[in-house]
C-alpha cells in the first residue's frame, strides 16, 4: 500500500509531479476506501486546484468518471462536504494497480489506454494503424517511440494485426515475457501468471523472463506457445477454435464440464457455479453463443438433470449428473 508519508514526499511543483501525485492517489484509492484515506485525499486536493484537475484527469483515463462529475475545484480553503462524492469519483476498474509495480510492468497513467470490462469486446486502431481486437476483461496501453512500438497487456486477451514497420518493431510486454513482431497477426492471452500467444501469419519471437538467461521461442504461424512461470510447451491448436471468440462464439470440443464453465465465466459478470463431481468431468461439445450463455446453462442442466439456482450473485448448478438417452 502506497503511505501517506510516500506520497506527501513527491515534489509539489511542476505539472509531471502533480501527475504523479494523482497517479499514486488513484492506485491508493483502489486498494483503500477507508474514511481516513477519503480525508486524506480531500486534504490533499484542497491543497491546489492543480492537485484537483490532475486528479480528474486520471480517472477520466480509465474512463471510470463520467464527464459530468468534472466540475469547477473547491476553493483551497473549502473541504469538499459530501464525502461520498469523492467516493464515486473512486474507479472500481478491477486493474490491479498496486500490482503493476511488482510485475514491472507500472508505466504513465496517462497514456493512450485500451480496455474492456466483463462481456465486452473492442475494436480499434492504434496511432501506428495496427489493428486490434480487445476480447472480454482486456486492458492495454502503448508506449510509442520512434524506434519502438511498446505494448503493455496489463490483462486479458487481445489479438494484433500489426502495421508493418520494419524501423519500428511491436513489442507487447506481459509479467511472463516479450513478444516481438514488425508485420505480424497474432494473439495474446494473459491470466494471472499464465501467457498464451497464438501466431496466426507472419513471425514473433516470444521472450520468456524467469530465473536465468532469458529464452527466446521462435513460432511458426499456426503455433501456440503456453507459458506459467518455469513450464512452457508448443503445440498447434484448431485456430477456428481457439479464436471463435472473434465472432462471439465459444468452441466446445470434448472439453470437460468445469473447464467449458471455466472458460465460459470469462464473460459472465454473474459467475456460474458447478457443485456437481459427477457432472464436472464428463465431455461436451458444441457452440456456445457469448450473448446467449443462458442457453448454455438450460441445456447442461437438461442434459445431465441438474439443478439450477440463480441469484444476483451466481448461476449454480448441482446434483447428481444422470444423462439422458437421446
Amino acid at each position: 500500500m502506497v503511505s501517506p508519508t510516500r506520497i506527501s514526499a513527491f515534489a509539489s511543483t511542476g505539472r509531471e509531479a502533480v501527475h504523479e501525485q494523482a497517479a499514486r492517489w488513484h492506485m491508493r484509492t483502489l486498494q483503500d476506501s477507508s474514511d481516513h484515506t477519503q480525508r486524506e485525499l480531500e486534504g490533499w486536493l484542497a491543497e491546489d486546484d492543480a492537485h484537483f484537475e490532475a486528479w480528474l484527469a486520471a480517472n477520466q483515463i480509465w474512463g471510470d468518471i463520467a464527464p459530468a462529475i468534472a466540475l469547477a475545484p473547491p476553493a483551497a480553503s473549502e473541504k469538499p462536504r459530501n464525502r461520498s462524492f469523492w467516493r464515486a469519483a473512486v474507479p472500481t476498474a478491477a486493474i490491479a494497480a498496486a500490482a503493476l509495480f511488482g510485475t514491472g510492468l507500472y508505466i504513465d497513467p496517462f497514456t493512450p489506454t485500451y480496455a474492456t470490462g466483463i462481456g465486452e469486446q473492442r475494436v480499434a486502431k492504434l496511432d501506428d494503424g495496427t489493428n486490434i481486437i480487445l476480447n472480454t476483461n482486456s486492458m492495454l496501453k502503448t508506449r510509442f517511440k520512434e524506434s519502438r512500438r511498446n505494448v503493455d497487456l496489463l490483462r486479458g486477451e487481445v489479438l494484433f494485426n500489426v502495421a508493418h514497420d520494419m524501423s519500428r518493431p511491436f513489442v507487447v510486454r506481459t509479467p511472463g515475457g516479450d513478444v516481438a513482431a514488425i508485420g505480424t497477426s497474432f494473439v495474446v492471452r494473459l491470466e494471472e501468471a499464465r501467457v498464451e500467444v497464438i501466431l496466426l501469419s507472419g513471425l514473433v519471437d516470444v521472450r520468456q523472463n524467469g530465473n536465468g538467461a532469458p529464452r527466446v521461442v521462435s513460432l511458426q504461424p499456426g503455433e501456440r506457445l503456453r507459458s506459467a512461470r518455469a513450464t512452457q510447451n508448443v503445440d498447434r491448436p484448431e485456430i477456428e477454435t481457439v479464436t471463435a471468440w472473434r465472432k462471439g462464439e465459444i468452441i466446445l470440443d470434448e472439453t470437460s464440464l468445469v473447464d467449458a464453465v471455466t472458460e465460459i465465466n470469462r464473460y459472465m459478470k454473474t459467475p456460474i457455479v458447478l457443485r456437481s463431481s459427477s457432472a464436472a468431468q464428463r465431455r461436451i461439445s458444441g457452440i456456445v453463443r457469448i450473448d446467449d450463455i443462458g442457453m448454455f446453462v438450460d441445456m447442461v442442466a437438461d442434459l445431465y438433470h441438474l439443478d439450477v439456482a440463480r441469484s444476483d450473485n451466481a448461476i449454480v448448478l448441482s446434483g447428481e449428473a444422470i444423462q439422458q438417452l437421446r
